[in-house]
């Protein structure tokens, strides 16, 4: 009697490397899913609170003035809300946080929810926007979300189609910032440095602030002026990105 060997398929190396490729292809597209879904829920949190705080349309003296947001609704919400910025050219519009560290708000959104896109923050050693220089970091997303924009300036014909004009809503007021330097620099660069007062030193920083520039914005620094840094990371993480600008009447 012959023996039945059967339909069986003999399972070969090819086999298991396709079914090994195919389990490696599901799990990174469940990553990339879950990535996203993360991304848009972090805007559209804060898609929302620019709508829940925006100024009543009965006060129509403040919108005249320039002010957008109420911010004794925004404190009563969320005292570490210190101010929120805007830059039209690329569509930045986000608050910003201020606790006393630089890590509660990398990986969280300002109602403390965990979140890859964490939020824009105000360095702990700066008091407040009153300082000569004030820094704020906020995250490079590959969506193009909260600070990647900022890349954008390195290209001077962006600056040049489209200006370098910062909007900073606060309790105090409405405050107008331009460009004044953009550059890619190491961790460990001078720009980071805060805790100036009006003097030689703060005069050096602005004048090296400037020769470190990718280009000339033909905007002069006085040694009173106040400045803000935005700092982002670079796609590799080794490097910063950090556009510097001037406050200038609104």
């Amino acid at each position: 009697m012959s023996k039945n060997t059967g339909n069986k398929k003999k399972i070969t190396v090819w086999d298991i490397l396709f079914w090994l490729a195919l389990m490696v292809m599901i799990v990174c597209a469940g990553v990339l899913i879950w990535k996203y879904l993360g991304y848009k829920k972090g805007q559209d949190i804060y898609k929302q609170m620019g709508q829940d705080y925006i100024v009543a349309p009965s006060k129509d003296a403040q919108k005249q003035q320039g002010i957008k947001f109420d911010f004794e609704k925004i404190q009563k919400d969320n005292p570490n809300i210190i101010a929120w910025v805007q830059i039209e050219s690329l569509g930045i519009d986000y608050p910003v946080m201020h606790t006393d560290n630089n890590d509660y708000y990398l990986y969280r959104l300002p109602n403390g929810e965990y979140n890859a896109s964490g939020s824009l923050f105000l360095d702990y050693n700066n008091e407040d926007f009153e300082d000569l220089h004030t820094l704020v970091y906020g995250h490079n997303m590959r969506d193009g979300s909260m600070l990647a924009g900022i890349l954008k300036y390195l290209n001077k014909e962006f600056y040049d189609e489209n200006g370098g004009k910062i909007i900073l809503h606060t309790k105090e007021g409405v405050w107008k910032y331009e460009l004044v330097a953009i550059a890619q620099v190491p961790p460990d660069s001078f720009v980071y440095t805060l805790g100036f007062s009006e003097n030689e030193e703060y005069t050096k920083f602005l004048q090296q602030l400037k020769e470190n520039s990718a280009y000339e914005t033909g905007i002069e620094l006085q040694p009173q002026d106040k400045l803000m840094t935005l700092s982002t990371c670079t796609r590799d993480g080794k490097n910063r990105v950090v556009l510097s600008a001037v406050r200038t009447d609104y």
